[in-house]
Protein backbone atom coordinates (compact mmCIF):
# COMPACT_ATOMS: atom_id res chain seq x y z
CA UNK A 1 0.00 0.00 0.00
CA UNK A 2 1.40 3.81 -1.02
CA UNK A 3 1.16 5.80 2.23
CA UNK A 4 0.54 9.12 1.10
CA UNK A 5 2.63 12.28 2.19
CA UNK A 6 1.20 15.75 2.92
CA UNK A 7 0.12 17.82 0.45
CA UNK A 8 -0.55 14.29 -2.30
CA UNK A 9 -4.04 15.13 -4.16
CA UNK A 10 -6.39 12.65 -3.94
CA UNK A 11 -9.51 10.94 -5.48
CA UNK A 12 -12.49 10.37 -2.94
CA UNK A 13 -15.04 8.32 -4.24
CA UNK A 14 -18.61 8.81 -4.15
CA UNK A 15 -19.97 6.80 -1.10
CA UNK A 16 -23.31 6.96 -3.44
CA UNK A 17 -23.12 3.59 -5.89
CA UNK A 18 -23.27 4.63 -9.56
CA UNK A 19 -23.56 8.42 -9.23
CA UNK A 20 -20.30 8.87 -10.18
CA UNK A 21 -19.34 12.07 -8.46
CA UNK A 22 -16.22 12.02 -7.64
CA UNK A 23 -14.74 14.80 -5.36
CA UNK A 24 -10.79 16.00 -5.47
CA UNK A 25 -9.00 16.51 -2.50
CA UNK A 26 -5.65 17.70 -1.12
CA UNK A 27 -3.82 15.52 1.78
CA UNK A 28 -3.08 17.98 4.35
CA UNK A 29 -1.43 15.78 7.66
CA UNK A 30 0.16 12.73 7.61
CA UNK A 31 -2.17 9.56 7.73
CA UNK A 32 -2.19 7.61 11.00
CA UNK A 33 -2.79 4.16 10.59
CA UNK A 34 -3.83 1.81 12.49
CA UNK A 35 -3.76 -2.11 11.23
CA UNK A 36 -4.53 -5.65 12.70
CA UNK A 37 -4.29 -9.25 10.72
CA UNK A 38 -6.39 -12.45 11.10
CA UNK A 39 -5.96 -16.00 9.52
CA UNK A 40 -9.49 -17.24 8.62
CA UNK A 41 -9.27 -21.70 8.44
CA UNK A 42 -11.88 -22.60 6.01
CA UNK A 43 -12.98 -26.21 5.63
CA UNK A 44 -13.86 -26.91 1.71
CA UNK A 45 -14.92 -29.93 0.02
CA UNK A 46 -12.79 -33.05 0.56
CA UNK A 47 -11.76 -32.06 4.07
CA UNK A 48 -9.51 -29.79 1.98
CA UNK A 49 -8.24 -26.72 4.25
CA UNK A 50 -7.34 -23.16 2.62
CA UNK A 51 -6.20 -20.36 4.96
CA UNK A 52 -6.79 -16.87 4.38
CA UNK A 53 -4.92 -13.84 5.58
CA UNK A 54 -7.00 -10.97 6.09
CA UNK A 55 -5.89 -7.60 7.24
CA UNK A 56 -8.20 -4.43 8.81
CA UNK A 57 -6.68 -1.59 8.07
CA UNK A 58 -7.89 2.31 9.30
CA UNK A 59 -6.29 5.33 8.09
CA UNK A 60 -7.33 9.12 9.10
CA UNK A 61 -6.02 11.62 7.86
CA UNK A 62 -6.87 15.81 7.57
CA UNK A 63 -7.68 16.92 3.87
CA UNK A 64 -8.88 19.93 2.66
CA UNK A 65 -11.48 20.68 -0.30
CA UNK A 66 -13.07 24.17 -1.44
CA UNK A 67 -16.70 24.32 -0.93
CA UNK A 68 -19.26 27.16 -1.28
CA UNK A 69 -21.95 28.15 0.52
CA UNK A 70 -22.78 32.44 -0.17
CA UNK A 71 -18.39 32.49 0.11
CA UNK A 72 -15.61 30.63 -1.03
CA UNK A 73 -13.93 28.66 1.56
CA UNK A 74 -11.31 26.41 2.19
CA UNK A 75 -12.38 23.33 4.46
CA UNK A 76 -10.05 21.50 6.49
CA UNK A 77 -11.74 17.85 7.93
CA UNK A 78 -10.80 14.89 8.98
CA UNK A 79 -11.02 11.68 6.51
CA UNK A 80 -11.50 8.23 7.67
CA UNK A 81 -10.92 4.89 5.86
CA UNK A 82 -11.38 1.67 7.22
CA UNK A 83 -11.04 -1.44 5.00
CA UNK A 84 -10.86 -5.25 5.36
CA UNK A 85 -9.24 -7.06 2.34
CA UNK A 86 -7.45 -10.47 1.91
CA UNK A 87 -3.08 -9.67 1.46
CA UNK A 88 -2.78 -12.80 -0.18
CA UNK A 89 -5.60 -11.46 -3.43
CA UNK A 90 -4.13 -8.45 -5.60
CA UNK A 91 -6.51 -5.27 -4.89
CA UNK A 92 -6.00 -2.37 -7.83
CA UNK A 93 -6.17 0.78 -6.29
CA UNK A 94 -8.61 2.33 -7.99
CA UNK A 95 -11.06 0.12 -5.95
CA UNK A 96 -10.15 1.76 -2.93
CA UNK A 97 -12.08 4.49 -1.54
CA UNK A 98 -9.51 6.96 -1.71
CA UNK A 99 -6.69 6.69 -3.70
CA UNK A 100 -3.75 8.93 -5.17
CA UNK A 101 -4.89 11.42 -8.20
CA UNK A 102 -2.02 10.26 -10.20
CA UNK A 103 -3.41 6.62 -10.46
CA UNK A 104 -7.15 7.67 -11.34
CA UNK A 105 -8.13 7.46 -15.17
CA UNK A 106 -7.49 10.12 -17.70
CA UNK A 107 -11.25 10.85 -18.06
CA UNK A 108 -11.60 11.23 -14.41
CA UNK A 109 -8.57 13.37 -13.94
CA UNK A 110 -9.93 15.33 -16.99
CA UNK A 111 -13.68 15.44 -15.54
CA UNK A 112 -12.25 16.90 -12.43
CA UNK A 113 -9.85 19.43 -13.71
CA UNK A 114 -12.70 20.50 -15.74
CA UNK A 115 -15.34 20.70 -12.83
CA UNK A 116 -12.87 22.59 -10.76
CA UNK A 117 -12.08 25.17 -13.13
CA UNK A 118 -15.25 25.75 -13.89
CA UNK A 119 -15.98 25.91 -10.00
CA UNK A 120 -13.47 28.20 -9.51
CA UNK A 121 -14.28 30.39 -12.47
CA UNK A 122 -17.72 31.02 -10.34
CA UNK A 123 -15.68 32.67 -7.37
CA UNK A 124 -15.99 36.27 -9.03
CA UNK A 125 -19.02 38.11 -9.98
CA UNK A 126 -19.95 37.53 -14.15
CA UNK A 127 -22.80 38.43 -15.73
CA UNK A 128 -24.52 35.79 -17.87
CA UNK A 129 -27.67 35.31 -20.63
CA UNK A 130 -29.08 32.91 -21.86
CA UNK A 131 -31.72 32.52 -25.13
CA UNK A 132 -33.42 29.36 -25.59
CA UNK A 133 -36.40 27.66 -23.89
CA UNK A 134 -36.08 26.29 -20.90
CA UNK A 135 -35.75 22.31 -20.14
CA UNK A 136 -39.77 21.46 -20.21
CA UNK A 137 -39.80 23.91 -23.44
CA UNK A 138 -42.94 25.75 -21.67
CA UNK A 139 -41.32 29.34 -21.90
CA UNK A 140 -38.38 31.16 -24.05
CA UNK A 141 -35.96 33.50 -22.76
CA UNK A 142 -34.89 36.09 -24.87
CA UNK A 143 -31.55 38.24 -23.80
CA UNK A 144 -31.47 41.60 -24.32
CA UNK A 145 -28.10 42.13 -24.02
CA UNK A 146 -26.49 44.00 -27.21
CA UNK A 147 -23.34 42.65 -28.69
Amino acid sequence: MCIQVPTTQLLIQDPVPNRDCHIGAQQISWPKIEYSRTTRTASGVNNTTSHSKNMNLKLSFQIMTWVYDGVFQRLNSQHELKYDFDTEKLLPIADLPVYPMCYAENCVQSMLLRRGKTFWSCRKRLYVSYSGWDFNRTEQFVSLMSK
